[in-house]
Parts: C-alpha cells; structure tokens; sequence
C-alpha cells in the first residue's frame, strides 16, 4: 500500500494542530470568561443600588459553574483521474483540506435566598471587618460614612461628625492612627488612638467614648442608593434625599467610557469611568458584599445558558 506525500503532509498537519489547540484556546478564552464573569457582577451591584432607589426588592445570584467543552477537526482528500483520452499519461490531481472548531460553554446561575443569606445582609458589619478595611489602606472618612450609624440615641451633629472624620483621616495619612479592637462583656468595640495631641481639640474629645452603630450591607447599599439620579419622569415613585456621599449613578444617554452600565425601567443607568470616587465606593461595596456572602451556600440552579 502506498501514501501519498499530500496525505503524508495532511495527518502532520492534523497531528500537529491538535496538540497544540486545547493549550492556546484556554489561554485566550479564560481572560475573556473573567472579565465576562467580573462586568457581570459589577451590574448587579449596580441594578440592586437602583432597585433600593426605587423601594424595591433586591435580587442576588452568582454563577454556580462554567464549564465549556472545544472541539477541532481537519480532513483532507486526494484524488486524481485521467481526463485527456489523447494524452494517456496526463492526470488531474486533486487536494481537499478543510478545518472546523466549535465551543460549547454551559453557564449555570444560582439563586442567593434562604434565612442565612437575608441575616447575613441584615446584620451589623462587623467590627473586625471595618478594622480590616482601614489596615487595608481604606480611607477612614469613607469607611465613617459608609459603614457608620450617625442616628438614634448616639448621633451627633452631622458637622461634627464630618470634622472627626476629616481629622482622622489627616492622622490616617500621617501614619499617626491606629484603631484595635477591645472586648468587653462580648461586646466587640474599635478604638482609635492616635499620637498628636493637637490632631483632635477640646471640642471633638468630648465625644471620643460615643460609640455608633455599625450599618448592615443592607444599610449601606440604601445609604448609596440615595446618591442615584433618577429621569424627572420617576420623580414621583422617589424620595429625594440629601447625602455626603461623593458616590453618584447618573441617569441618561450612557457615556461611551462608563465604568459600569445596567438599563433598568427603560433607562440607562451608569458610573462613568472618569468619577474616581463613585468608583472607589463601588470597590468598597464589592469587598464588603464578599465579606459578607462569602460562606453563603446557594439555593439549586434557577437556569442553565448553553449555548449549542
């Protein structure tokens, strides 16, 4: 039996494709997956801030698995005839040599719900996880904002709770704070110390044994939802309200360099991608929501997206 050169040449062409397609199409396809996978998770933040705006429900999900299978072929052919009745030896030799690749990802999406879930978004951030975030390098204003209860018997005034944070924040980049945790009767409180004695006058020391409430993840994604600018046609189904917060979602045409973009209610609601500080907030939540939900288990798939 004799192989022809072409067919020779054909296999080494399918040998050598197949040994080197599974390594390349991972390493091109998985960066794609993550950033997929990352955007998708930055919208539902996003969607859920605008659903509290509007005094609804929130909804989370995750993805449950991603999996996806590749497949690749070659074939060829050889053929070859007599076509010149007056020129015996003549022949018409012919090749065929043809490749085929198909992906076929599967992406199941699980629900978060169950008592666990809702008492972990309920409860108070806890104490450790606010220390955790300063020693993070976190700017302490905007972990007081944010994470802080300024309300009920323990508030003060707003103007002095922003000169404690703008003071603690000098100190912060001054490298002069330092916050720990004490412990007493169960109860888990963080203390602030600091070497500079004229950092913080007579006025502000009156309230250093104040202690605040911690918020809820709840709580603060409705502190962040007050910051969402709304079309004046939903005027009337929101509250307005006043906040410190240099976070802000705005509402319109989407700017072409968004950070963040979610269409909710007919209108495209977005981060643009030049606000450092909404994005610096946004970062913070993401952190504070895997801190949160990290150990929660996810209820069975609600729905698997195949594409065949």
């Amino acid at each position: 039996m004799k192989i022809s050169i072409a067919t020779l040449f054909s296999l080494s062409i399918l040998f050598m494709g197949g040994c080197t397609f599974g390594p390349k199409a991972i390493k091109d396809n998985f960066t794609h997956y993550n950033n997929t996978l990352h955007y998708n998770q930055n919208q539902q933040l996003l969607i859920n801030i605008v659903r509290m705006k509007y005094r609804e429900p929130v909804t989370f999900m995750k993805v449950g698995t991603l999996s996806t299978g590749y497949s690749y072929g070659m074939s060829s052919s050889y053929s070859g005839s007599k076509s010149y009745p007056k020129n015996p030896t003549a022949r018409i030799l012919g090749w065929n040599f043809g490749t085929n690749y198909s992906e076929k990802p599967t992406i199941t999406y699980n629900m978060i719900e169950g008592e666990t879930f809702v008492k972990q978004m309920m409860k108070e951030i806890d104490t450790e996880a606010f220390v955790l975030l300063y020693r993070s390098g976190w700017p302490i204003d905007k972990l007081m904002y944010l994470l802080m209860e300024n309300t009920g018997t323990n508030s003060i005034d707003d103007n002095v709770f922003d000169d404690i944070a703008i003071k603690l924040k000098r100190l912060q980049k001054e490298n002069k704070l330092d916050l720990f945790i004490k412990e007493k009767d169960k109860v888990k409180t963080i203390v602030a110390t600091w070497n500079d004695e004229d950092a913080i006058d007579k006025k502000i020391k009156k309230y250093e044994d104040l202690a605040f409430n911690m918020r809820s993840f709840n709580d603060v994604m409705f502190e962040l939802s007050k910051c969402v600018n709304v079309p004046p046609m939903d005027n009337d189904v929101v509250k307005e309200q006043n906040t410190n917060s240099d976070f802000k979602v705005l509402c319109g045409l989407q700017n072409k360099r968004a950070f963040i973009s979610v269409l909710y209610r007919g209108h495209r609601f977005y981060i643009p991608d030049q606000d450092l500080e909404s994005k610096n907030y946004f970062t913070l939540l993401r952190t504070l929501y895997q801190l949160q939900s990290g150990d929660i288990k996810s209820v069975q798939p609600v729905f698997t997206i195949s594409n065949n």
